[in-house]
């Protein structure tokens, strides 16, 4: 949750966090993101009980719209980029065009994870993870690339997206060049052509964090 001082000796707390299946977000969506009565029901439980705990004035305001963090991925890409790759640095070299660091959003603990998840992963991406397999000239880039596992808690990150719909944007430029299948361009070939463009050398930072904090026994 995030936690802020709204003004003198009042706090504001954002961070209701409700996990559905695919087909009942699909559903939310379609109803204009609005709250569920299932989420009112609780977030109104929640008000009660904090008056009832601190005796203070504590209100909880519903939203008119939720965040939707995740739905669904595309299930058939080149490559995808699995949580485990990324704690163990993502991507080779041969198959990167940048790389990226984002915490793992796993602070509070998450009930029978066994992985050892790093506070800080530091790793590299191509832009396999964004080009079906099957359909040869379609690449998702965003969310909903090929992200499995905790991998979509750094896929969600306008950063590292904007970065690879740069790559993808090149590799596009290359197949239609070349006159080839937009999945049949490489990461390599698209660094090297990013490289000639801007006339920068890119530099991978991705690393091993393997050895991080066992998130399972965090509090």
């Amino acid at each position: 949750g995030n936690v802020c001082v709204y003004n003198k000796n009042v706090l504001s707390w954002n961070g209701f966090l409700f996990k559905y299946q695919v087909n009942q977000i699909m559903k939310m969506e379609a109803n204009g993101r609005k709250p569920t009565p299932e989420m009112i029901r609780e977030m109104s439980f929640l008000q009660y009980w904090l008056q009832k705990k601190s005796g203070k004035d504590v209100r909880v305001f519903i939203p008119d719209e939720i965040y939707i963090r995740q739905t669904l991925n595309v299930r058939d890409v080149v490559d995808p980029l699995t949580g485990q790759e990324i704690i163990k640095g993502g991507t080779v070299p041969e198959k990167s065009i940048g790389s990226f660091s984002y915490d793992f959003d796993m602070r509070g603990g998450v009930k029978n994870l066994s992985a050892r998840i790093p506070p800080l992963p530091v790793y590299n991406f191509g832009i396999e993870s964004a080009l079906a397999s099957k359909v040869k000239n379609l690449a998702i880039v965003g969310r909903s690339s090929g992200y499995v596992g905790m991998a979509v808690s750094v896929g969600r990150i306008a950063t590292v997206n904007i970065y690879q719909g740069q790559g993808v944007g090149v590799a596009a430029g290359l197949a239609s060049k070349f006159g080839v299948p937009l999945n049949s361009i490489t990461s390599a070939e698209t660094k090297k052509t990013l490289e000639t463009l801007t006339g920068k050398t890119t530099y991978l930072s991705g690393r091993d964090t393997s050895y991080g904090v066992d998130y399972k026994e965090v509090k």
